[in-house]
C-alpha cells in the first residue's frame, strides 16, 4: 500500500493551448525557479531562450559520455566559434545569476573581462558574455526581485499572499516561458487562470467566456495587445475589467494607445516576481466585489 502523500498539481486549474512544460520543485513557489532569460547571439537574429534551472551547462554536446549541455550552443557556430563542450557552469540563487568557466581552451568573458578557471562571476542583465569567439547578450525577462542587491533568503521571503477567490484570469503573451511564470504566480495567489499566446485566440476566449481579469503584453505575433483590450472592452463595460500590460513595448505610440485606453497597471519587461505580485493584489482591488 502507498502510503505516500500526493503532490498537488499546482498547474491543475491553469487552461493551456499546448502540453503543460516540465516543472521543478524548489522554494516556496514550489513548482517554478524564478528566473526567465534570454541570450541573444550578437551579430545575428538568434535567441537563446533558457528556462532557468539551478545550474546549468553551456556549450556543446559530448558523444563520449552522451551528455548535451542543458544550453547548446551547436545550433548557432558554436563549433567553428571556440567554444568547447563543457565551457561553463551558469548558476543561480540568492537573488543573482553567476557563471564559472570550467577550464575551456579558449576561455570565457563578461564584458570583454576574462574570466579566470573554476570561479564564480555575477552575471547582470545586457552583459556580454564571449565563450571563446561566440558573443552573447544576457537579457533578464523574469527575475525574482526588483532590486539589484544579493539576497540570501530570496526564496524564503518570496511569498505569495492568496487574494484571489478563484476569479478566472486570462494571460495572453506569445512568450510561453513568461505566462508559465505569470500563471503560477497568479495560481498561487489564488486564481484559476487560461493562457493564450496569440490576439485572435485571446479574442476567441473572449468571445466563449469573459475572464474576471486580463494580463497582455503589447507585442503579439498576429495582432496587437491593444486589439485584444479594443474587444475585451467591446464584450466587457470599460473600466469595470482589471488590465494589466505587462510588455516590452513601455514607450512611444502603442504604450500611448493602453494609456488612452485608461490602462492604469503596466509592468516593464524585465519583470520582476515580487512587483508582479504587487501587481496582481492591485488587480485584486480593482474588480467588482461580489
Amino acid at each position: 500500500m502507498d502510503n505516500q502523500p500526493k503532490k498537488t498539481d499546482i498547474l491543475s486549474d491553469i487552461e493551456f493551448d499546448e502540453p503543460k512544460m516540465q516543472q521543478r520543485m524548489t522554494g516556496p513557489l514550489d513548482n517554478i525557479v524564478p528566473w526567465v532569460i534570454e541570450f541573444r547571439v550578437v551579430g545575428t537574429p538568434n535567441i537563446i531562450k533558457v528556462r532557468v534551472t539551478d545550474e546549468m551547462l553551456i556549450g556543446r554536446p559530448d558523444p563520449t559520455n552522451d551528455r548535451a549541455p542543458e544550453i547548446d550552443v551547436t545550433p548557432h557556430g558554436g563549433h567553428t566559434m571556440g567554444v568547447s563542450r563543457r565551457h561553463a557552469l551558469i548558476r543561480t540563487g540568492n537573488n543573482r545569476i553567476t557563471i564559472e568557466d570550467l577550464g575551456s581552451a579558449n576561455g570565457t568573458y563578461i564584458n570583454e573581462h576574462v574570466l579566470d578557471s573554476e570561479k564564480e562571476y555575477r552575471i547582470r542583465d545586457r552583459d556580454i558574455i564571449r565563450l571563446g569567439h561566440m558573443r552573447l547578450q544576457v537579457h533578464y525577462v523574469v527575475k525574482p526581485s526588483t532590486t539589484d542587491e544579493t539576497n540570501f533568503n530570496i526564496r524564503e521571503q518570496m511569498q505569495i499572499p492568496r487574494v484571489g477567490n478563484g476569479e478566472r484570469i486570462l494571460v495572453v503573451d506569445d512568450d510561453r516561458n513568461v505566462t508559465e511564470v505569470v500563471a503560477v504566480i497568479l495560481r498561487h495567489a489564488g486564481f484559476k487562470v487560461v493562457i493564450k499566446h496569440s490576439a485572435a485566440d485571446a479574442m476567441t476566449e473572449i468571445e466563449h467566456q469573459m475572464p474576471d481579469g486580463l494580463i497582455t503584453e503589447l507585442v503579439l505575433p498576429d495582432m496587437g495587445g491593444i486589439d485584444v483590450i479594443r474587444y475585451a472592452y467591446q464584450k466587457h463595460e470599460k473600466g469595470s475589467l482589471p488590465i494589466l500590460v505587462i510588455s516590452m513595448a513601455t514607450g512611444g505610440f502603442t504604450m500611448g494607445q493602453a494609456i488612452d485606453h485608461g490602462i492604469e497597471l503596466f509592468l516593464a519587461k524585465p519583470m520582476a516576481i515580487d512587483e508582479l505580485i504587487r501587481a496582481i493584489q492591485k488587480m485584486k482591488q480593482q474588480m467588482p466585489i461580489t
